[in-house]
């Protein structure tokens, strides 16, 4: 056993992250629906002299790339406009995935490092439940707190000190208190809003997944905590709309630094997937978003019914009563909402009233030490539901004792999950890696040597 353990860490410290990608030598294939004239021909043109080639490979609902065709490329631009929802596919459920399928096929196969152009981030997280499909198409193009990121540094150079100061955007007020705030622009000129938006993405529920990682927001009229540039797993949502020809060199070297960055993340995927319930189109937001909907009693937008809808009759009801309470509401909040769970096959969310007793959160360490104190006390059914509901990868099979060790052996690649159902998931990628998951966070994700894929399921592991 000792030298089975001198010979795993002689492996892992010899394991490195590959080295960096030149852009010279990439095989890009532009994927696109073609819908807006011109841009396709602008993408092309801007990216001939930087790759070792560029091809373009339309697509239709009637006609979908090959996968010989998309295994040629080292990496996809994709662009999947959303206007191809104007036919009656307006939703994420199994129907529209026939109707007007992913040209890159299924997501458990995918394994090809993806930039998703536009508003092809929120069309990709509808049809494979990937984070990415709640946001705005409201991104203007300015980036905004653009961090210091290997995008940032290279190959092609970004200045950071090309900013420009405009007024703080009202959709900013509520989080900051300054008249103005700096801004990258990707377009020439002064500032201005446009009419060709990209797609952006509320994050701030987000970012504690091992496999997300934050690179740029933009000014938008939703949040400041929504992204522009992020990435999961192997695919970049670069959300800026505009085509190269419109951009600034900012923007077109922040393009293509992200193209070079992607292209080493082959072994990383996106882990959970968005809770969609048997009744079509159900999403679960995080449980701090809840209250905030329900706030909004002058049902702007639906959301205030949307919310409810979420909730079982019982708690509907209670809180349906505490409309004109203010105190009675936020009681409600600070002692229900946060132990809310999936009920009904995930139709609807109740109370957990197991853990509101034990003063447990599911997303808490403490609540993985008190299911092994369960399991380990022989409560079979008490422990059996728990793990059904919040730890679905447990073995179902295995003894009482064996899963609690289960748990114990992989708290630290576990990781919890509020719009992937409110359950906790395993990090794949640190598991393969011996690693925790924390170590395994953002551009320590990169492909590492000696790593073996399963190209179909993206499992990996060490030789």
């Amino acid at each position: 056993m000792t030298r089975l353990l001198i010979l795993l860490v002689a492996i892992l410290s010899s394991s490195s992250l590959l080295p960096a990608v030149d852009l010279a030598n990439l095989r890009v294939l532009f994927v696109t629906d073609d819908r807006v004239p011109g841009r396709t021909a602008a993408f092309k043109t801007w990216l001939e002299p930087l790759v070792k080639w560029v091809d373009v490979v339309r697509y239709s609902r009637e006609k979908t790339p090959t996968k010989e065709v998309l295994a040629s490329g080292d990496v996809i631009l994709l662009d999947w406009n959303q206007s191809s929802r104007d036919d009656g596919t307006n939703d994420s459920s199994t129907e529209q995935d026939a109707r007007y399928p992913n040209p890159l096929g299924q997501r458990e196969s995918w394994s090809t490092p993806t930039v998703l152009l536009g508003s092809a981030g929120l069309m990709v997280g509808d049809t494979w439940r990937v984070a990415g499909d709640r946001g705005c198409t409201c991104l203007e193009p300015y980036a905004f707190d653009l961090r210091d990121h290997p995008i940032t540094r290279g190959p092609l150079p970004v200045d950071l000190s090309v900013q420009i100061e405009i007024p703080l955007p009202e959709s900013f007020k509520d989080d900051l208190k300054v008249p103005t705030i700096q801004v990258f622009p990707l377009v020439p000129g002064p500032f201005k809003e446009v009419d060709d938006t990209g797609w952006c993405v509320y994050l701030n529920a987000l970012t504690h997944m091992p496999d997300i990682e934050w690179i740029s927001g933009g000014v938008n009229h939703k949040t400041v905590h929504a992204g522009g540039i992020w990435r999961q797993g192997n695919l970049l949502h670069f959300g800026f709309q505009q085509s190269p020809d419109q951009m600034t060199a900012l923007g077109r070297n922040l393009l293509a630094n992200s193209i070079v960055y992607i292209a080493d993340f082959h072994q990383d995927r996106p882990i959970a997937r968005q809770c969609i319930g048997v009744q079509g189109e159900v999403f679960f937001p995080s449980r701090t978003g809840i209250p905030k909907w329900l706030r909004l009693r002058t049902k702007e937008g639906g959301y205030y019914e949307f919310a409810t809808k979420l909730l079982m009759p019982t708690e509907r009801t209670l809180v349906e009563g505490l409309l004109h309470d203010a105190q009675g509401f936020d009681r409600w909040v600070s002692d229900r909402v946060l132990y809310l769970e999936p009920h009904d096959l995930h139709t609807v969310l109740n109370v957990d009233e197991q853990l509101i007793k034990a003063q447990i959160t599911y997303d808490s360490p403490e609540f993985l030490k008190l299911v092994q104190e369960i399991l380990r006390s022989d409560h079979s059914a008490s422990a059996r539901r728990l793990l059904a509901n919040y730890l679905p990868d447990c073995p179902a099979s295995a003894t009482p004792p064996e899963q609690a060790a289960w748990i114990e052996k992989n708290t630290p690649v576990l990781f919890a999950e509020d719009a992937g159902g409110y359950r906790w998931y395993v990090d794949p990628l640190a598991l393969a890696r011996g690693k925790s998951s924390a170590e395994c966070r953002g551009p320590a994700r990169r492909d590492l040597a000696g790593m073996i894929c399963d190209p179909k399921t993206g499992a990996c592991k060490l030789p």
